[in-house]
């Protein structure tokens, strides 16, 4: 797994800033980084989706060469007491958003969970399923400035690569 020294590695791309360890994940490639077997993770409420959801994976898919890229919604999110739809609005509508967008798909396992939603075991259930493929969890800079809040957030970091996405008016704290 990925053990080891973190640092941050610039992807060339102002949004897009990746934590990673030690290990070797990219090898150049024309367009962008090609990654080997490495799956894709981006997960969030989507309470609605949008386009910035929608715009931020298809660039962080992109950029780092990425053939399994997920959208995980959120089934019950930990952090937010109320959401405006339930998970299976919320999953249905991410469904809807991504229409027939072959590059991205939905992975609905959050929300057939019964209880809170925790990124720390969806990453472990993954990880067992997909051996030693890297995986990489797309999160966007208001959530790593809170990462120390996340339920068993030091796990994530034996699970997966962490890659911050972040808005150009975002600030690293």
């Amino acid at each position: 797994g990925p053990r080891g020294r973190r640092r941050l590695a610039d992807t060339g791309s102002p949004a897009l800033v990746a934590l990673r360890t030690g290990e070797r994940l990219c090898t150049g490639g024309a367009g962008g980084a090609a990654v080997t077997r490495a799956i894709g993770i981006f997960g969030g409420t989507f309470d609605p989706v949008h386009f910035g959801h929608l715009r931020a994976a298809v660039e962080a898919r992109e950029k780092l060469g990425l053939d399994d890229f997920r959208l995980l919604p959120a089934g019950q999110p930990p952090h937010r007491s109320d959401t405006a739809a339930n998970g299976a609005q919320r999953l249905a509508m991410l469904r809807l958003a991504l229409g027939d967008c072959a590059d991205l798909r939905v992975d609905d396992r959050e929300v057939r969970r019964t209880g809170y939603s925790y990124m720390a075991d969806t990453l472990a259930e993954i990880r067992s399923e997909a051996g030693e493929a890297p995986l990489l969890l797309m999160i966007g800079q208001d959530a790593a400035n809170a990462l120390d809040t996340w339920h068993e957030w030091r796990r994530l970091f034996d699970l997966a690569h962490l890659v911050v996405m972040r808005r150009p008016d975002a600030h690293f704290n």
